[in-house]
């Protein structure tokens, strides 16, 4: 009996070590599958920590990444609500995430969470409307003046040389422009301009998140995205 306990003992140690060398190398899947099985066999408050941690990092991980669906999975497996929460800020649910905090009694950041409401943001079909309208509207619109600017000086130019064409009689050479520049540009702007309101909405978004996170200490920097699969 003495024997096995012993086995039993060594065994319990080896694997121990072997899940906090997979911690301190950022392999928080693996050393998370490790814990978890050492927490089976021998429950204690040292391997549900480590385990919270490997879950806190995994969830940082999947958001930096961008995969919420994943982040969300890794929160329902812990049971974390308040990471659960942070999720949803990160993936601009705010009422969500609003919603979970206070639930949580977290009315402070809730409060915060509702300053969002009032954000600027830029209207993408707008952007696209004006750009269709007139050329590098939407991306003045969407906070990108210059780009604007040179969409419109682009297609004012190929639009006279294609009109210039076919007034020299040169049907051609006006066909050539109109489908492969003019046209392009167009086009182009117009697909620039829904890009351009996306990328200020984001921009925003991010800005107010990294506010947050610095008022209350989450700090998202700190995942691991060497091993994360």
């Amino acid at each position: 009996m003495t024997i096995l306990l012993l086995y039993f003992v060594t065994i319990l140690t080896s694997s121990s070590n072997f899940a906090d060398s997979l911690f301190e190398i950022g392999d928080y899947r693996n050393a998370l599958i490790e814990y978890e099985r050492l927490d089976f066999f021998s429950p204690s408050n040292e391997w549900k920590y480590k385990k919270g941690i490997c879950y806190r990092e995994l969830v940082k991980t999947y958001v930096l990444l961008g995969d919420y669906s994943l982040a969300k999975y890794e929160c329902r497996r812990s049971g974390d609500k308040e990471l659960m929460a942070w999720v949803m800020l990160h993936e601009g649910k705010w009422d969500e995430s609003f919603s979970l905090f206070n639930k949580l009694g977290r009315l402070d950041i809730s409060s915060d969470i509702q300053t969002a409401r009032l954000l600027p943001q830029k209207e993408i079909k707008k952007a696209q409307m004006l750009s269709y309208i007139v050329p590098g509207l939407g991306e003045i619109y969407a906070g990108k003046p210059l780009p604007g600017f040179c969409t419109l000086s682009l297609n004012l130019l190929f639009g006279w040389l294609s009109i210039k064409s076919f007034m020299d009689d040169r049907p051609l050479d006006g066909v050539l422009v109109t489908v492969f520049l003019w046209s392009r540009f167009y086009h182009g702007g117009i697909e620039n301009a829904g890009r351009a309101a996306h990328k200020f909405n984001e921009e925003k978004k991010s800005a107010f998140i990294r506010e947050i996170q610095k008022k209350y200490g989450f700090e998202l920097e700190n995942g691991d995205c060497r091993n994360y699969r």
